[in-house]
């Protein structure tokens, strides 16, 4: 009897044992969640120094824009901040010449790539910052980021620049020349076939008027359908030109040339323009609204033509209008918080009012300026806007680069072909070797 005492007496021991045990686990680990959640709780962003602080900006605007965009803004946000302009362009030239002056610029705007801040060592990785000062990468559209990340010259997938602008192609049409022609417009999510077999039905002549059917707003432009691709044209190791190589250049030279030979469509020295009223339907970017509102022009805007194979996949290019803080900047905190403003609703609703196009996700931006400058027009921005940007290809520091400039080689390709009615085969070949020579000029100043 005793015994089964003892066992009864061992058992509720063990019990009352257990149940302390638990209490102090659970215990322990509340008092871990809580000094936790106190941690994140404490953890303080950066405040702006209350200090006078002066920061030089580095980008190719004169006095008047600068300020209009950027000093006027800052420097009623930031009273104790003062911006100065260095006026250069942000390359090897310009950046040369800035240091031979003994100035060291804190934000730079990094319009050439970062490649040529690598080579000057300006170039310095935003990620701690944007870490320690809880910046919100997602407030800005699906794949920006991406790209710029795609840009890092180390290959490290950091961040060397936070996207201050952007840039939109647009499919524009023509309303009234759809309707003489008794068809409906174009929509949003169209492929290339689709939008070419539109353009044979608009292109003729129509009450008196000869009419095209679709048109690049410039020969800079035609790159548009190559970085749909996404394809290199250098190999990222050897500097080896591919356009012979890769199908991609082929396919794009074909593209090319559906929509030169439809008859009558395009033939050298046309001068009918989408502005003259006689083009259907046009490639250009989403800043031509005002323009295209003052012409007079009954027009309606969808989402770029997309390949078949790659229907999420609207054009890309490797964002110049980034703002990149200087490795050298002694107030690279203050540099950051004034590009955090540049960035943000407040600051990119401003700069819609102008007619500069924001790089952010909050579609109230464009919207809101939108429907206060013209107030009588739908323009689809969420059509517009629908298909991310594809994926951009692993960094060749060799390039060439989508500029979609007059510095754009791979639109000097489209212009070549056009020009010189050879096949692709041979076109490519030839501009592959032109493209050699001035990666192995590059390599050996190197």
């Amino acid at each position: 009897m005793m015994l089964v005492q003892k066992k009864f007496v061992l058992m509720i021991f063990m019990l009352v044992l257990l149940v302390m045990m638990s209490a102090c686990h659970n215990d322990t680990k509340e008092t871990v969640q809580k000094d936790a959640e106190t941690t994140n709780d404490q953890t303080e962003v950066p405040e702006m120094p209350d200090a006078p602080i002066t920061l030089s900006v580095m980008l190719p605007w004169d006095d008047e824009m600068f300020a209009e965009y950027i000093k006027d803004d800052v420097e009623e946000h930031f009273p104790n901040i003062t911006l100065e302009l260095i006026d250069q362009t942000v390359d090897a030239t310009g950046l040369e010449e800035t240091f031979s002056k003994n100035m060291n610029p804190d934000i730079v705007l990094a319009h050439n790539g970062y490649e040529v801040l690598k080579e000057f060592d300006v170039a310095y990785p935003l990620d701690d910052l944007v870490e320690q000062n809880q910046y919100d990468l997602d407030r800005f559209r699906e794949g920006l980021i991406d790209i710029a990340r795609a840009r890092d010259p180390y290959g490290e997938d950091k961040l060397y620049g936070l996207p201050f602008e952007d840039l939109v192609p647009v499919l524009y049409y023509n309303k009234s020349i759809f309707d003489q022609f008794g068809l409906d417009y174009p929509e949003d999510n169209m492929t290339w076939d689709e939008v070419i077999d539109l353009a044979r039905e608009v292109t003729g002549e129509k009450g008196g008027t000869t009419y095209r059917g679709l048109t690049f707003g410039s020969s800079w432009y035609y790159s548009f359908p190559l970085s749909q691709l996404s394809v290199n044209g250098t190999d990222p190791e050897t500097g080896e030109v591919l356009f012979t190589q890769k199908e991609e250049f082929t396919r794009y030279l074909d593209l090319i040339d559906q929509i030169t030979s439809i008859p009558g469509n395009f033939e050298q020295g046309m001068e009918s323009t989408f502005v003259n009223q006689d083009v259907a339907m046009t490639m250009h970017h989403l800043t031509n609204i005002s323009s295209f509102v003052e012409a007079g022009i009954d027009f309606g805007m969808v989402s770029f033509p997309v390949w078949k194979d790659k229907p999420n996949s609207a054009p890309y290019k490797f964002i110049g209008q980034t703002l990149a803080i200087s490795k050298h900047s002694e107030n690279k905190l203050a540099a950051f918080k004034v590009i955090d403003y540049l960035t943000s609703v407040e600051k990119q609703t401003k700069n819609a009012s102008v007619g500069r196009i924001s790089p952010l996700k909050d579609l109230t931006v464009m919207n809101q300026f939108l429907s206060e400058a013209f107030p009588d027009h739908d323009f689809n921005i969420e059509g517009v806007l629908s298909v991310p940007p594809a994926e951009p290809p692993v960094y060749s520091k060799w390039g060439p680069d989508i500029q979609v400039n007059p510095n754009d080689f791979y639109s000097d390709i489209a212009v070549e072909f056009i020009e010189s009615g050879d096949d692709p085969t041979t076109v490519l070949r030839r501009m592959e070797e032109t493209y050699q020579t001035k990666v192995e000029e590059e390599m050996n100043k190197n």
